[in-house]
Formats: C-alpha cells, structure tokens, sequence
C-alpha cells in the first residue's frame, strides 16, 4: 500500500518488468491489472475536481518517511520522499531516498492541465550523480472518458513509447453510445503491428438517464469484432454513478458457453472518521439460481489529501463457504490513521491479518512531518469567486446560484459528492440558476463552476 507510488505507474512498470516479460506474462493492454489502473486514473480526475477550491489554506507535509516492520519487532525505515506543491495545492514533484544509506532513488514530477487534472507523469532514476529520464506516462481525458493514454521510456536521446491507447468515444445527445480503442505495444513478446483495432465498447441506456444500464464488449479478432463480455440491468444509487448491482456474462471461448456473475454494492459514510466504506458481493448465477462466492470490503478516505495516492486505509477479502453458510475472511488488511489538531494526516500504520495468529501484525508505516500551509488561489479564480453566490447552505429543495453577468461567460456548474462522483452537471449559467437538489442523499457535496478563462471556484454544501 505504498501511498507516494500512483497506482497507474506501479501497474505500469509491473508490465515493463524484465522478470515478467522473461516469463512471457500476459502484457497487453487487455491485462486486467492495466485495465483496472486506467479505471482508477479516472475516477481519480473527478476526486481532483472535487477538492480544488480557491481561497482555500491547506496544510500539507514536505516529507514523509516510509518504515516497516521488522524481524526484530521494531520499524526500520526504508525511505523517505519530499513533496513539492503547485498553487492549486497538488503534488508537483516527490523525491525519494534510500534509508538507511540515505542515496537518492527516483523523482516523480506532475503535470496538470488548466482544470487541475493529471495529464502527465516524469519519472527518472538518481545514475551518475544526477537525475535521468527514465519513463513518462501521458493522459488525456474527454469529460471523464478517457481519449489518450502513453507510457514512454528513455532511449538517451528521446522518449519512445512502450504502450499506448486512443479512444474514439462517440456521444449523441450527452451520451456515450460508443467507444472503439485502437492499442500499441512495443514491449517484448507482445508487439503489436504499429496502432491496433483491439477492444469496442457499446452502451444502453433506460428511458431520459444518461447513465448507462448496459455495456457490451467486443475484441477485435482479424477484420471482425467478437462479442466477449456483458454487464446488464446496472442500477444505481440514487442520482449517484455509484452502481448498486448488475449483471455480468463473460465468454468462454475454450467452451464456447457464456458464464454469468451478478455484483451487487453497498456503501456507507462515516463523517467522523472522514471515510467511505463499499461493500461488494459476488455471485455466480446458474439458470435461477444465485450463489455467493466472493465478498470485499473497501474503506477509503474521502478528505482527499493530495500527499496521499491510495486513499484506501481498510480491505476485506471473504469467500463463501457453501458448507456452513458462512464467509470466510481470506484476506484483510487495515490502517490506523493519526491527525493533528488540525486534521492533517501525520501518521498511518498498515497492519495485516495473520490467520495463524488469528490477530493484525504491523507491515507498514508512514510518518508525515515539515508541514507547510498552501493558499490555493489565482486572478482567475479570485474574480470568478467574487463573482459567484451559492446559497442557501445547509440545503433540502433548491439551490440558488448566482453569477455576476459582466464577470463570468460562460459559466458551467458540477455537482460532486464528497467521495468525486458527479451527480449533477449545468451549462449556460443565468445570472440566477436553481438547481433541484432535493433526490440527492443528505451529505457533503462540492459545487464547481467554471468559466471560459478556465477559472474555478468549489464551494463546499450540505444537503440535509
């Protein structure tokens, strides 16, 4: 659970690993480790709209050192990274060294573009008494799809990409009817021959909602696309993205049969502790018949610090044992977070369960010192938020939004709960807009508006 390493780049250079490719290990970019690291990066981009306000002071570490636990039951620290921040209050660069020989290791730097999103990541390696570009990752995101991705790395002279996707996201009145990928691989044992036709993804939809209740996916095979996996009858929660169930068929080409699965979700907030918690439920399904399989338990922070990548702090992993009824804990692993008086995260410590031991044994640690206090602001932004009212605040029915006319063109207004889910989206601000709030669950939530100087103001809500 290495929080300054993005989960993307670990997945990344698990695919780039010259031990993996030796093993010639599935490396395309149809691996579900890659696949799911995307997934992440995109939620990620809407946790990063949902915690960039202007006028607002952070407090945040220079450093952090990471320990273990060690044979000898004490911590020894293994190394130690220096954070950098941009004006927005995001990590711009971390430094790591090597403890105890104290030898520098990597630096990892950040790239934004003007909405505060992620577009690019520089890593390079300490060789010769000095920094040297070793791989670079690139994203572009169309709204919240994802257009382009790259993974490059360092001949000496230039950057040459490894893996890559592009996107074709065709969308018809708001939404997503269909996406085509086109991939690339230049890794050992998986080229492919230059930018491939690989994967297409079409999506159903019920009635007026723009979120879609069916995905269907398809592999390209020769000059054909091949239908090879179903989700249907998705349901949400509410007016949320989060998913509460569906279903889920899966193509069996060795027997040529179609496996089903059905996934359901619940979720819970815990204000105290600043956390989420999502319970996830898998089943198979056989005809009429439904039986469980597998159960995960995921808590994640939702305060969003930006020193921290891997917000999740609790994991869970149960099996179903048909023979008594009962789950059985597989796996887990949970985090003890300390906070300051003013709520900056200084420590967390990572514990394991041992079933021979039947109790939690300490892995990890991370301690965060050299706090430094960010005001978050720009021109830009500083006029939009003048400009700007959003009241009332608490709220049940009808927000009220209001904009200065002579100030703010274009405006545009995003609703986002507190875990970076969008549950409502406006264009084309009037200089009084109302927006009906009143099917959305009592919580926290971050009002973003923006206009065409790319300036931003969030203002936090709560909906009673």
């Amino acid at each position: 659970m290495k929080k300054v390493f993005t989960f993307l780049l670990s997945a990344a250079a698990l695919l780039l690993h010259p031990a993996l490719q030796a093993q010639k290990a599935p490396l395309g970019l149809d691996n579900p480790v890659f696949k799911a690291a995307l997934e992440r990066v995109q939620k990620r981009a809407s946790s990063e709209n949902a915690r960039s306000a202007a006028a607002q002071t952070i407090r945040v570490p220079q450093t952090e050192t990471y320990a273990t636990w060690g044979e000898n039951n004490q911590w020894e620290d293994q190394g130690r990274a220096s954070f950098t921040y941009n004006n927005r209050g995001q990590l711009e660069t971390v430094t790591e060294v090597e403890l105890p020989s104290n030898t520098n290791s990597a630096q990892y730097t950040y790239v934004y573009n003007s909405q505060g999103i992620n577009t690019e990541l520089i890593v390079k390696e300490w060789e010769n008494n000095a920094w040297v570009n070793s791989s670079r990752m690139t994203i572009e995101l169309e709204g919240e799809l994802l257009k382009n991705y790259g993974l490059y790395s360092w001949s000496g002279t230039a950057w040459n990409l490894m893996l890559g996707i592009r996107n074709t996201n065709n969308v018809t009145n708001g939404r997503v009817t269909e996406t085509i990928t086109e991939s690339f691989s230049a890794i050992p044992g998986s080229q492919t021959n230059g930018w491939e036709l690989s994967e297409r993804t079409t999506y159903g939809y019920t009635g007026t909602d723009n979120r879609p209740t069916s995905l269907t996916t398809y592999d390209r095979e020769g000059a054909e696309w091949v239908e090879v996996e179903r989700e249907t009858e998705i349901a949400y929660v509410g007016n949320s993205g989060n998913r509460s169930s569906y279903f889920l068929e899966v193509f069996d080409a060795m027997n040529n049969v179609w496996n089903k699965y059905k996934y359901e979700f619940q979720y819970s907030q815990n204000t105290a502790n600043q956390t989420q918690t999502m319970v996830e439920t898998a089943y198979d399904v056989e005809g009429t018949t439904t039986t469980p399989t597998l159960r995960t338990t995921s808590t994640i922070l939702t305060s969003a610090e930006p020193y921290i990548s891997d917000p999740t702090v609790g994991l869970l992993e149960e099996v179903y044992d048909e023979g008594t009824n009962t789950w059985v804990r597989s796996t887990e692993e949970r985090s003890t977070l300390t906070r300051d008086n003013n709520g900056a995260i200084t420590q967390i410590i990572v514990q394991d369960y041992n079933a021979g031991t039947n109790a939690f044994v300490n892995a990890e640690r991370y301690t965060y010192t050299d706090f430094t206090t960010i005001t978050i602001t720009s021109a830009a932004d500083d006029v939009l938020a003048k400009a700007t009212e959003v009241y009332p605040n608490p709220v049940q029915n009808s927000l009220r939004v209001t904009v200065d006319a002579t100030k703010v063109r274009n405006g545009t207004l995003n609703i986002y709960s507190i875990t970076g889910q969008k549950v409502h989206e406006q264009h084309k601000l009037n200089p009084i807009t109302t927006v009906d709030v009143s099917t959305l669950p009592a919580g926290i939530y971050m009002v973003r508006i923006t206009d065409d100087n790319n300036a931003n103001v969030t203002r936090r809500i709560i909906k009673q």
